[in-house]
């Protein structure tokens, strides 16, 4: 199909240290991207810095629940690692994924929102925001209204991992419900990780050799960073199920080997229905 971009309605309480929000149209649609268009009157403008000082949170809510929440920080590493660079102003969130190898991949993950009463933006600006703006545009197409319902969706979650030791910090708290796509740690400190789901070893990979895989399957790793992904085919059926033969994991545990006595923020990447 065609794809629109289309603007979007306006948005409610843009100012400093206030949550500012914007009503999605739902219906017949299937939602591609959202680009969303910042502006500020601070010395340099909506540079990285700016933008990353001044964004203190971005939301997608569904009927009401979270789907994906990320910082500014957060979703410009990840873009970056698919080969999305930086550019003033700008934050594209993409629904779909146009990395996938087949247009069947790719709009297999559109968020389709004919069964959503509700879908909205939320952005939490820093009270040091000055004269912020906010503008978004979307990638949509129109769909048959038999063909509208929500399926399964890429879901971004965020956690904290807790770390107040050097060597290695098992760490079991990752959700065992949707199958995992990517787990990005924002950390410099990771020497090593070892992962396992009911004692097989799904992914064991020091520093150096994610960085020398990843780079191969074409990716960026960023610096300052350690990705798990299981995902590096861009095949939308590569992932780590957390369900087999039937039987749903009974253990999920990750080995991280750190090189410091610091914790780190992690985002997952998970594809099934919404929350």
């Amino acid at each position: 199909m065609t794809r629109n971009i289309v603007e979007l309605s306006d948005w409610n309480s843009v100012s400093p240290g206030q949550k500012a929000t914007l009503d999605v149209p739902v219906g017949p649609l299937m939602y591609h991207q959202l680009r969303i268009k910042y502006g500020t009157a601070t010395a340099g403008g909506a540079n990285q810095a700016n933008m990353e000082a001044e964004i203190k949170r971005v939301r997608l809510n569904l009927n009401g629940v979270t789907q994906r929440e990320f910082t500014a920080a957060e979703l410009f590493a990840i873009n970056a690692y698919r080969g999305v660079p930086f550019r003033a102003g700008s934050l594209p969130i993409f629904l779909s994924h146009p990395w996938q190898r087949t247009p069947q991949g790719e709009d297999g993950l559109a968020w389709r929102v004919g069964d959503i009463d509700t879908f909205h933006v939320e952005v939490e600006l820093d009270s040091g925001a000055n004269a912020p703006t906010l503008e978004a545009r979307a990638a949509i197409d129109n769909i048959p209204v038999d063909r509208s319902a929500m399926g399964d969706i890429v879901k971004w979650k965020r956690l904290n991992v807790d770390n107040s030791a050097i060597g290695v910090r098992n760490f079991t708290q990752f959700a065992k419900e949707d199958p995992y796509y990517t787990i990005h740690c924002f950390s410099g400190d990771i020497k090593d990780v070892r992962l396992e789901t009911d004692r097989i070893v799904r992914w064991d990979l020091t520093d150096d050799q994610m960085s020398d895989f990843l780079l191969d399957q074409g990716f960026a790793p960023q610096a300052g960073m350690y990705h798990i992904d299981f995902a590096s085919t861009a095949r939308v059926l590569d992932v780590l199920d957390m369900e087999i033969g039937g039987r749903r994991v009974g253990t999920f545990k990750v080995d991280f080997d750190m090189g410091a006595a610091n914790g780190f923020d992690v985002v997952t990447e998970t594809i099934g229905p919404r929350d």
